[in-house]
Parts: structure tokens; C-alpha cells; sequence
């Protein structure tokens, strides 16, 4: 399988790159199957998107559903490094409401590791 992604566990924190330019129908579902299979029971997950330049439909659909299968495992995460033009598709359809973006790696790592010390999760 051709891995579009890199992981690195900080802390408590599994950081997984997805380096990949384009997230399409074609390999957004392989893309967040493989994002959960690297998880390896880390209590949270953040997820670098700054390689990203373009989601479609699909891709966002997926994203909602690692969403809620990591709210329902109880599982802290967060979204770093979206593209202005993907953060503002992102806040129009109102998702920053229900999942925390960081502007980069640093503010969203900073954010998880205290909702990790306070015992909060996600929005």
C-alpha cells in the first residue's frame, strides 16, 4: 500500500503528515483508514494538513467521520496547518464548531496537550 502519510508520536500525541497534495474520492477513505491504523491507542491525534491544497467532497466527508469515531473513542484531536482557501470552505460549512484547526503544528499541539492535562476533548 502506497503510504501518504508520516507519524510521529509526541508525548502523548501521535502527529501523522498527510502528505499528500490532493485529498480526492480516490484515496481520502485509504488516506483516514490508514490515519486510525497508525493511531496505535494514543490518547490524542493531530493531523498536519500544510502539504494539502485541495479536498473535495468526499475528503471532508471522511474527515467528519474520523471525527466522530475519535469523539466516540474518546479520543482528543486536532486539525494544523489548512491552506486559507480549505480553512475558509471549512468555516463556512461550520466544522471549526465541532473540531478544533490550529493555525500550525505548534498552537494545535499546545491546544491538545492541555485538553489532555485539563481531561477536556474536543469542541
Amino acid at each position: 500500500m502506497n503510504s501518504f502519510l508520516h507519524a510521529e508520536p509526541r508525548d502523548q500525541v501521535m502527529l501523522v503528515r498527510i502528505e499528500s497534495s490532493r485529498l480526492t474520492a480516490d484515496v481520502a477513505h485509504r488516506i483516514f483508514a490508514e490515519v486510525l491504523q497508525t493511531m496505535s491507542g494514543a490518547p490524542a491525534l493531530l493531523l498536519d494538513f500544510r502539504s494539502v491544497e485541495f479536498m473535495d467532497s468526499t475528503a471532508i466527508g471522511e474527515l467528519v467521520l474520523l471525527g466522530k469515531k475519535l469523539r466516540a473513542d474518546g479520543t482528543a484531536y486536532a486539525i494544523a496547518g489548512l491552506k486559507p482557501p480549505l480553512m475558509s470552505l471549512i468555516t463556512m460549512m461550520r466544522l471549526d464548531q465541532i473540531m478544533h484547526f490550529g493555525e500550525n503544528v505548534d498552537s494545535a499541539l499546545e491546544w491538545l496537550n492541555q485538553s489532555l492535562a485539563m481531561g477536556t476533548r474536543n469542541p
